[in-house]
């Protein structure tokens, strides 16, 4: 399992790189808020405009590296577990060696055959670990199925890192209710996007508006369900951590095993014993 401490430890390191440049651009105030009126002043649209722009391409690069990286891991410990059971380095099967991952029970003996050479108590231990088994009730994220997803995204283009404003967190507007339609843009932005547009049915050209924006740095996925944006400091948390409890849980089905920390305090043998449940991510 010494392959995927160092897998771990490298995918740590690109996330750490990442949420240090990420936060650190959010902090810097790296944007500002214009004003437009339209000629008859029944419009007027306020914009976003980055004083600092955001290193999308790097962060997205940054990305895949970590997503590879906590992926190969949970692989090089389906092959040492292979290993372990046959006796040979490299085992007769490493082509087909990987460790399956599905998100439906149904979906689960179609996979098995890349782990059919492991001992019985490792192949339980795996299935176990699968998205199905471990979502939480009324959860709807799954760690170990959103890191298959966007390392095969990745394997092909990169992955759309976005910056997003959210939602105002304060918007006051000096105008009488129903005189006005306030349209807030909710989605991905690049410079000089509207924001927020007024649309008011007689000409209002001193109106004031007190807003206040939440921007940040997200993970936009196209053509997925639910249609939501992550913040990517979430989204990478959940998943290192699944792959962490992943593999110290594997690491017991090993001769001598030791748990797989990487700068966090190793779990109680009990929680990682072989025949007992990983705990909760």
């Amino acid at each position: 399992m010494f392959s995927s401490r160092e897998k771990l430890a490298r995918a740590a390191e690109h996330l750490d790189a990442l949420h240090a440049e990420t936060q650190g651009w959010n902090d810097d105030d790296p944007f500002e808020i214009t004003r437009e009126s339209n000629a008859d002043d029944t419009e007027h649209i306020w914009g976003v405009h980055y004083r600092t722009q955001p290193d999308l391409l790097r962060w997205g690069i940054l990305l895949g590296d970590a997503l590879h990286n906590l992926r190969g891991a949970l692989d090089h410990a389906v092959y040492a577990l292979a290993v372990a059971n046959c006796g040979r380095n490299p085992p007769n099967d490493e082509g087909k060696l990987a460790f399956p991952i599905v998100s439906e029970a149904g979906r689960w003996d179609g996979s098995k055959w890349r782990i059919e050479s492991l001992s019985q108590p490792a192949q339980t231990a795996i299935e176990r670990l699968q998205p199905y088994n471990r979502l939480k009730p009324g959860k709807w994220f799954m760690p170990l199925w959103w890191l298959s997803r966007l390392h095969d995204i990745d394997k092909h283009r990169l992955l759309h890192v976005a910056t997003f404003q959210s939602q105002p967190e304060e918007l006051v507007i000096d105008a009488a209710p129903g005189s006005y339609v306030a349209e807030w843009n909710i989605g991905t932005h690049v410079d000089g996007p509207p924001l927020l547009r007024l649309t008011f049915t007689t000409p209002h050209p001193n109106v004031y508006v007190d807003l206040k924006a939440v921007g940040g740095v997200i993970l936009a996925i196209e053509g997925e369900h639910p249609v939501r944006p992550f913040s990517i400091y979430w989204i990478t948390k959940h998943i290192q951590r699944e792959v962490e409890i992943a593999c110290r849980y594997l690491a017991w089905h090993l001769p001598d095993p030791l748990p797989v920390v990487v700068g966090r305090p190793a779990l109680r043998i009990e929680e990682l014993a072989p025949g007992a449940e990983p705990p909760a991510s």
